[in-house]
């Protein structure tokens, strides 16, 4: 306890003197750092060096990004699958900190270490791996090597420049898709798929700021954004929310659109929300034979929206549909000869349903009608689909109640 309140009592210090040193270069009350804001990097004022260090657990590696598929993530204008991959940094104590020396390892290398910058409480900086062209912006930084972050699985660690252990990171297989791993929520202990809270990202990550879409330290929202969505969603309820189709036995087909038929990739499972509003789908969980698969942080899903969890791979979707497709965290493995099919959330069972052998003849099993009816055959209500993940089995869009767009008689899917 003694070794505790000193190590408090030398944090204040360093605080006092840090609130003099930071705001001696431009200030640190609207910035994200205390230093040069062009390179978000201070290696000139050596006032800066009385911000304190960081301790081991006082930095956390918060939000990595491995597979940025092909998209412009750090907005340079141009897509590399090494530049567009990013390491999100948060600082959880108390006081800003003093990030020289400070290393990032992916593996056994060392692509970047960091000079004098001061990071204050509760702020968050994004190293991309690389940038083809103009500055970073403001709560970015550009690595000094590609980080190189392997998509199936690795190892990655701040150290301090005594090669003390700050934070480490090992992640496996589910970074490997147009998405983020992340803590849920910032901070917390809990690693995850990111939860998706915005339509238009391609790719789902939220680099430079909260899970939810908010800005660090509060993660809240401003009125008017585009993001301000999440804000107004209220909890999912039993009643709310339902299993519509299930597909255990892809065959040969490319069911999650990513131009690669891999059986166990393109298995999925499709939610749909049948509440009047849009709900916020955080802590539910899909089981299948009660072996959690996936399990949701904050995910504001729009009413009459379905949810498509394939098994892996990249799912792509027509924009068209609204739909929103994610990969499990594990692997689905739906049984083909009969399973299970569960979403429950804190002991409450949301929706079950369970299928037999049938479920085994390249055909999804889904509502007919779409949402409230019984489980049947896919091919048995369709003549030309064996599934329609995020569409209605009609292959009409779910907000439309199914039906064809007025004054047109043509599917959207």
């Amino acid at each position: 306890m003694k070794h505790v309140l000193m190590m408090a009592w030398t944090r204040v210090v360093m605080v006092i003197a840090c609130s003099y040193a930071c705001h001696s270069v431009p200030p640190c009350d609207d910035d994200h750092f205390c230093g040069n804001n062009d390179q978000h990097e201070d290696t000139l004022s050596a006032d800066i060096e009385s911000c304190p260090p960081p301790l081991p657990g006082s930095l956390l590696i918060n939000e990595v990004l491995a597979d940025p598929s092909g998209y412009d993530i750090n907005g340079d204008n141009w897509a590399d699958p090494f530049e567009d991959e990013f390491i999100e940094i948060l600082n959880v104590d108390a006081v800003p900190i003093n990030l020289r020396g400070v290393s990032v390892r992916v593996g056994s290398r060392v692509p970047h270490r960091f000079s004098s910058m001061c990071i204050l409480p509760g702020k968050a900086i994004a190293l991309f791996g690389g940038r083809f062209q103009g500055k970073p912006s403001e709560g970015e930084l550009t690595a000094q090597h590609s980080l190189k972050l392997p998509n199936s699985g690795g190892n990655i660690a701040l150290l301090m420049e005594d090669e003390m252990v700050i934070d480490l990171l090992t992640y496996g297989p589910e970074a490997d898709g147009p998405h983020s791993i992340a803590r849920i929520p910032d901070g917390d202990e809990t690693w995850g798929i990111h939860p998706y809270y915005q339509n238009s990202l391609p790719v789902i990550h939220s680099a430079g700021r909260c899970v939810n879409g908010g800005q660090f330290p509060t993660c809240s929202h401003k009125q008017g954004s585009t993001d301000a969505t999440i804000g107004a969603c209220k909890m999912v309820q039993p009643g709310e929310i339902v299993i519509n189709e299930v597909l255990a036995d892809p065959g040969h087909d490319d069911a999650n659109g990513d131009g690669v038929p891999v059986w166990h990739q393109d298995e999925f499972v499709e939610l749909l929300l049948t509440a009047d509003g849009p709900r916020d789908l955080d802590g539910l969980q899909l089981m299948v034979n009660d072996q959690q698969r996936l399990r949701l942080g904050p995910t504001c899903l729009p009413t009459r929206t379905a949810l498509v969890i394939f098994g892996g791979g990249k799912p792509t979707l027509s924009p068209r549909l609204g739909a929103i497709a994610i990969t499990s965290d594990k692997s689905l493995r739906l049984p083909n000869f009969g399973a299970s099919v569960t979403i429950s959330s804190s002991g409450k069972v949301f929706d079950r349903m369970v299928y037999g052998a049938e479920a085994d003849d390249e055909t999804s099993l889904t509502r007919s009608p779409d949402g409230t009816g019984d489980f049947v055959l896919h091919t048995d209500v369709s003549t030309d689909k064996s599934f329609s993940p995020g569409a209605c089995l009609n292959g009409f869009h779910f907000e439309t109640g199914c039906s064809p767009p007025t004054g047109t008689g043509e599917r959207i899917e």
